[in-house]
């Protein structure tokens, strides 16, 4: 019979009840099933704990107590470890639990403000073996954190800084350096990235599937065209809304050698034009593109829409609202036949989120 992961969540983190030990067979947490029969409350045995997820469900609100008693023990076999919008009170905790995690391949941050670069050289020491780092929204870490971060953890495949306006081209630089089987980036609205560290990308990551850059300004035609040839092969997600740089030649380059695209987000690259499009014409095949998000394009018309709907037999979302040339009745009167399970967004608030195209970005 197949072993049961063994799972804890904040749900039965408090103590001082009598307990038993985790068994074979027993079932982890679900949707209605928010607390593990194999870890009652009171537990305390975290030997073979290899889960450690501590979001709030609705109905078992994660307490302070509840946290302060579980962070600073050992997790000898915990894998993963959730945790998210940390109290500063638990920064110091946070660290001691990674200490105690030599297993760790998974770790989400998100929202921890308090988080700093001290925390870099507790994994850097203790975590060889983590793989996923998600530390969107901790504002406070810098270059010299994550630089410190991948001395020791060299087998990052999954890194999200989002939001983290304090780190630049030298920590990007000298992560892709270290961690050549990146396959995830994100580093939407990372203010102080530029073509240096996409430049660092292209010549160590060549097997990068998703790729964010959102928000980062300062990133040129030069940079991403140069990762995009490296990494064609392999690159499937693709996110660089307000690249205000970003001209028609990144974007033929993307549409004519990406044939694994399925999702692309050009929105807001204001200097784009229908001649972005050819591209997808020169390839002479079919594109498994997806996703298209391509709000807020001034220059486009519905000559761009006719080549990408000649193209992409397979999108099920397009994006074109602030595109003041391209509405549902200038395409209509173009005669245009967009595909049936296609979700055409024309108006609305740009503040509006899809759960579909979610899921890909």
């Amino acid at each position: 019979m197949e072993r049961r992961r063994r799972t804890l969540t904040a749900s039965s983190a408090s103590v001082g009840s009598e307990s038993r030990a985790p068994r074979d067979g027993d079932l982890e947490p679900g949707p209605d099933l928010p607390c593990c029969s194999g870890w009652p409350t009171g537990s305390r045995d975290s030997s073979n704990l290899t889960f450690l997820n501590l979001l709030p469900a609705p109905s078992f609100p994660v307490s302070r107590t509840q946290i302060s008693l579980l962070l600073p023990r050992a997790f000898p076999a915990c894998i993963s470890l959730i945790l998210t919008t940390a109290k500063k009170t638990y920064k110091q905790r946070i660290s001691c639990c990674c200490m105690g995690c030599h297993n760790l391949r998974k770790l989400e941050l998100v929202g921890c403000r308090s988080i700093t670069d001290d925390l870099f050289q507790a994994l850097s020491e203790n975590c060889p073996l983590l793989e996923e780092l998600n530390l969107a929204g901790c504002f406070k870490i810098t270059d010299t954190g994550i630089t410190q971060l991948v001395c020791g953890c060299r087998q990052i495949k999954h890194l999200d800084v989002s939001k983290c306006g304090k780190i630049g081209d030298p920590g990007i630089s000298r992560v892709a350096k270290a961690c050549s089987s990146l396959s995830v980036v994100k580093l939407l609205d990372c203010c102080n990235v530029g073509d240096k560290a996409i430049l660092s990308l292209a010549e160590s990551c060549h097997h990068l599937e998703s790729l964010v850059i959102g928000g980062c300004r300062y990133i040129s035609d030069d940079s991403v065209r140069t990762l995009v040839l490296s990494c064609y092969r392999s690159l499937r997600i693709l996110r660089m809304d307000w690249c205000s740089n970003i001209t028609d030649l990144t974007v033929s380059t993307v549409f004519s050698n990406c044939r694994r695209l399925e999702a692309f987000d050009i929105g807001s690259c204001d200097k784009i034009t229908d001649m972005a499009f050819e591209g997808l014409a020169n390839t002479g095949s079919e594109s498994g593109l997806k996703v298209l998000k391509m709000t807020c394009l001034p220059r486009i018309t519905v000559l761009a829409i006719t080549m990408i709907l000649d193209s992409c037999k397979a999108l099920g979302y397009i994006d074109l609202r602030s595109c003041q040339h391209v509405t549902k009745q200038s395409c209509e009167q173009a005669g245009l036949l967009f595909p049936e399970s296609c979700k055409i967004n024309f108006m609305g608030s740009l503040a509006e989120s899809d759960a579909y195209v979610d899921s890909f970005f």
